[in-house]
């Protein structure tokens, strides 16, 4: 670095061409001085030189946005509960102002049906990411379904299975707000059935998975964790031996 007045600069100065310009003297410096002292160049902005020294600040899009109040939602929900869900508490949670979050979610109850949708997508995803691994393809689905919905696989576990029972809780009074549950549950039965084992056996391991699940989930009973980890394995056994007539 030398300074402003240095002999370097003026001749440098004396050296500028039609095509340069006096701000690459200044690029020579590093630094200039202006009223009230000096400044780095870098955060000056200029048309010419800001895409280069300047990061460009960009709004959030929407889907970002609302990524980040549906974060919040669950964060809020996992941590404290249903009974604590509240549109003030999301904003907190997320930092966004009660007003943007009702931009996007005009209700509570759009958005506990938009965290219910982003669930039954999340799940779809992990079973089908646990399929991907399995090289036998007659009853994989069937198999992935029971290590996503019992936590066996990475995208799954007690976090999410305490998000998912909340959220269907808090949208009971609310039925038609269930639609992607519904659908979801649709879609799950028609690939069941379609996995080439006895659709009737399939279907049978398929509710096993969503009672043991359901009665997890709803605190209505809990299995002894080592006698939990055989009634998997013997519904994966079924789902790997079970052939459709």
């Amino acid at each position: 670095m030398f300074p402003w007045g240095s002999l370097q600069v003026r001749h440098a100065r004396q050296r500028l061409t039609r095509t340069q310009t006096w701000r690459q003297v200044l690029l020579l410096s590093g630094r200039h001085r202006a009223e009230g002292g000096e400044h780095d160049l870098h955060k000056i902005p200029s048309g010419r030189y800001s895409n280069r020294i300047m990061k460009t600040a960009t709004m959030p899009s929407v889907s970002d946005t609302r990524g980040r109040i549906l974060d919040a939602a669950e964060a809020v929900v996992v941590r404290d509960g249903v009974r604590n869900f509240t549109l003030d508490a999301v904003a907190e949670q997320s930092g966004i102002s009660k007003g943007g979050i009702l931009y996007h979610y005009p209700t509570k109850e759009d958005l506990a049906a938009a965290m219910v949708e982003r669930s039954s997508v999340w799940f779809d995803n992990a079973v089908a990411n646990a399929a991907k691994d399995d090289p036998i393809i007659r009853g994989r689905f069937t198999r992935a379904y029971v290590r996503t919905s019992l936590g066996m696989t990475p995208l799954t576990g007690a976090g999410f299975d305490s998000l998912c029972s909340s959220i269907t809780t808090a949208l009971l009074s609310f039925p038609e707000r269930l639609k992607p549950v519904v659908e979801q549950g649709i879609r799950t039965q028609r690939q069941i059935e379609g996995d080439g084992l006895d659709p009737v056996l399939a279907t049978i391991i398929r509710f096993a998975v969503d009672g043991l699940w359901l009665s997890e989930n709803f605190n209505l009973m809990r299995l002894d964790e080592g006698l939990k980890a055989d009634v998997a394995e013997r519904l994966l056994q079924w789902a790997s031996n079970a052939r459709s007539e």
